[in-house]
């Protein structure tokens, strides 16, 4: 604890200077540190203590998605929605997600060789960058439950696959990497498909899985007029499902029984209009409709919602994502 304190105490203290929004945002921040260190603290050992890496730069936006999907649906949850606007916005999630990914795959060693598996490959560019990593020598296998945007993914060490992890088991002991990412938030046998995937691995095997806390999205500039909305609107449409299930993901790898485990948590400060807030608006567009229809919040809300995404005015703390990894002793 007295080291917490300590972090906080040198962050407020080069707060000199700052106006006093940048202020408060650095505040807010300590006060997330705290609150990321003191997650289960009672269970945190050496080897599942946060390595927290935070910016206050300005662009980026969100990973996950809402589930709101009644139990046993196995669609992907955008599956209505039209072909074009999708891709695009998973073509965002990648702008904003792919650098914080491919530089952790880059840390655990992947290289020539290497068969990999990439669950939940969306639009792709993990698959792609796994490809030309691996070389010619090297597999990668690109599975998704709905692979429609996989269609371009045309390379010679590249298998595309439907797939649903839920109920399809895997090769056993083929892999060098299995990696999800914004996958597992949306499953409830969490405990089942991680043991599905560590099976997969040969020995010495590595599983790198990213997911997100998505109830730590609070306004930053908290005079917006919108600030409150926001931060009722983060609270009701985080309520349906597992939405903190990021912070639970290292003490999964250790039950999986993986050695060598390590995890890191990251987020930013963001703007309206910047690419994290510009997916998290088209992120919840594909749940507006049903969000209206159950109550969750009024047209006039999500209005107001929508504009404080698109106005550079307006600052929040984004969701938290998890990165997790361990290899297959």
């Amino acid at each position: 604890m007295l080291l917490f304190a300590a972090i906080g105490a040198v962050l407020l203290m080069s707060a000199e200077g700052l106006t006093r929004e940048e202020t408060r945002a650095l505040s807010l921040v300590v006060v997330l540190i705290f609150f990321v260190m003191r997650i289960d603290g009672h269970h945190w050992s050496r080897s599942t203590r946060a390595s927290v890496r935070y910016s206050l730069c300005s662009a980026q936006d969100g990973a996950g998605t809402s589930n709101v999907r009644p139990p046993g649906d196995t669609r992907y949850f955008a599956s209505g929605w039209d072909f074009a606007e999708e891709h695009a916005r998973l073509r965002m999630l990648e702008e904003v997600y792919d650098p914080e990914t491919t530089r952790r795959l880059s840390s655990i060693g992947v290289t020539g060789g290497w068969r990999c598996l990439e669950l939940g490959a969306g639009a792709g560019s993990i698959a792609r960058w796994l490809a030309d990593r691996v070389g010619p020598a090297g597999q990668v296998v690109a599975a998704d439950i709905d692979p429609r945007f996989l269609q371009d993914l045309d390379l010679s060490n590249v298998e595309v696959r439907q797939l649903d992890i839920r109920t399809t088991d895997l090769e056993n002991e083929r892999y060098d990497l299995v990696h999800c990412r914004a996958v597992l938030i949306h499953l409830t046998d969490t405990e089942r498909v991680g043991r599905r995937m560590v099976a997969a691995l040969r020995t010495g095997g590595w599983l790198l899985a990213e997911e997100p806390d998505l109830t730590a999205r609070v306004a930053v500039t908290r005079d917006h007029p919108a600030a409150e909305t926001f931060d009722s609107f983060v609270r009701r449409t985080t309520e349906w499902y597992n939405s903190r299930f990021g912070r639970s993901l290292p003490l999964l790898l250790d039950r999986l029984g993986l050695a060598d485990c390590g995890n890191e948590v990251t987020s930013s400060i963001v703007r309206g209009g910047e690419p994290r807030a510009r997916l998290y608006l088209e992120t919840r567009r594909r749940f507006r409709d049903k969000y209206f229809a159950e109550g969750v919040i009024s047209q006039e809300e999500y209005e107001r919602f929508e504009r404080a995404l698109r106005d550079p005015g307006f600052a929040f703390l984004d969701c938290l994502l998890v990165a997790a990894w361990g290899r297959r002793s």
